[in-house]
C-alpha cells in the first residue's frame, strides 16, 4: 500500500489510495453490490509558521461487481457549522487514487482548495449518496497543527550535511494517533538505484513519545522494496552527497491509523478497522502534514540554501 502524501507523479498531491489496505473478494453476491468508500481530508501547513496552505480531499468508491465503478454519487464533507465541500467526480481514476496493483477500476472524487477550508481539530462528517438511494457516512476529527520544532527552511528547501543522520522533532499533536513519513530520493547513483524514477520510501508508526523521526533512518525502517535494499543500506549512514529528498510527514487521526494499523503484528496480515458505515463500508480519515525539500551538500558548497538546522546524531 502506498501512503502517498507527496510527489509530482500524483495529479492530486497529499492524498493516498487507501483501498490497497483492504483485500476484497470480487465475487458476485447478488444485488445490491457492496460499496466500499475510502475518503481522506489532508491539510498542508507551512512548516515554519503553521498556517494552512491547502485543503485536499479524495474519495475512492468501488463496488464488488462486474462493473466496479460507482458513478453519479454525491460526495460531501461537512463540518459542525454546516460548511460543506462537494467533491467532483473524475472521468478516469487510474492516475489519481487507484491502488497500485488493484484490478478494480472504481471511481474517484476529489476537491482541492488553496486555503484552510477546514481548520485543524474540526469535526467532519463524510456524506455519500448513491444514485440508487443508498447512503454511506463517517465522522473524523482533524488532528491539531503539526510542524517540526527545529528544521529551518527557505522557500521550502534547506541543506543537510552528507553522511549524517538527523532527528526531526515535534511537540505532541492533539488528536494524532499515528504518523506517516514518505520521501522521494533523487540523484542516487545508478549502482544504488537503477531507475529513472526517484526512489520512494515510506514509514508509519504510532504516535507515542518520543515525538520524532530519524532522517533518513526512519524511512529505511519501513517497507523497503526488494530492489531498493542496496540503496537503503547505503542510506543507513545518511544521504550521499548530491542527493535531494522531497519529504512529507503527516499526523493522522484514529480512523486512518486503525485502517493501516502501523506497527502492529497480525498473524493473518493487516486487518483494517472500518469507519464508514451505512449501505457499505470503508474508511474516512483526516491528516495534517508538512513538506520540505532537503539537499545533501557540503557547508562550503555555494548553493544559496539555508542549513536545515536539524540535530545530527551520527556521521558516516
Amino acid at each position: 500500500m502506498r501512503q502517498s502524501f507527496r510527489g509530482s507523479r500524483w495529479p492530486i498531491p497529499a492524498l493516498l489510495p487507501l483501498l490497497g489496505a483492504c483485500i476484497v473478494d470480487w465475487t458476485e453476491v447478488g444485488e445490491p453490490a457492496l460499496v466500499i468508500a475510502s475518503a481522506t481530508v489532508v491539510l498542508t501547513v507551512d512548516p515554519m509558521d503553521s498556517t494552512v496552505r491547502s485543503t485536499d480531499v479524495l474519495a475512492y468508491l468501488v463496488r464488488d461487481s462486474a462493473d466496479d465503478r460507482v458513478q453519479g454519487a454525491s460526495v460531501r464533507i461537512v463540518d459542525r457549522s454546516g460548511r460543506s465541500l462537494r467533491l467532483e467526480e473524475l472521468p478516469n481514476s487510474r492516475e489519481v487514487c487507484r491502488p497500485e496493483g488493484a484490478t478494480a477500476e472504481g471511481t474517484c472524487y476529489v476537491a482541492s482548495v488553496p486555503s484552510a477550508y477546514f481548520e485543524p481539530l474540526a469535526e467532519l462528517s463524510l456524506q455519500v449518496a448513491l444514485p440508487d438511494g443508498r447512503q454511506l457516512s463517517g465522522t473524523s476529527t482533524i488532528p491539531g497543527l503539526f510542524h517540526a520544532l527545529t528544521t529551518v527552511l527557505r522557500d521550502g528547501r534547506c541543506r543537510a550535511d552528507p553522511e549524517t543522520n538527523y532527528r526531526i522533532r515535534w511537540n505532541p499533536i492533539r488528536g494524532a494517533w499515528a504518523y506517516i513519513a514518505e520521501a522521494e530520493f533523487k540523484g542516487l547513483r545508478r549502482n544504488l538505484w537503477d531507475s529513472q524514477k526517484p526512489l520512494y520510501l515510506t514509514a508509519a508508526w504510532m504516535a507515542a513519545p518520543p515525538h520524532r523521526m530519524g532522517f533518513p533512518r526512519t524511512l529505511i525502517e519501513g517497507d523497503v522494496p526488494f530492489n531498493a535494499r542496496k540503496a537503503a543500506r547505503r542510506l543507513e549512514s545518511g544521504l550521499p552527497w548530491g542527493v535531494t529528498v522531497d519529504l512529507a510527514v503527516a499526523a493522522i487521526d484514529r480512523n486512518w491509523a486503525n485502517w493501516i494499523r502501523p506497527g502492529q503484528v497480525h498473524v493473518a496480515g493487516k486487518v483494517p478497522v472500518p469507519s464508514v458505515f451505512g449501505d457499505g463500508t470503508g474508511m474516512f480519515g483526516t491528516a495534517v502534514r508538512w513538506t520540505a525539500t532537503i539537499e545533501s551538500r557540503d557547508a562550503k558548497d555555494e548553493t544559496g540554501l539555508v542549513d536545515c538546522d536539524m540535530v545530527g546524531v551520527s556521521s558516516g
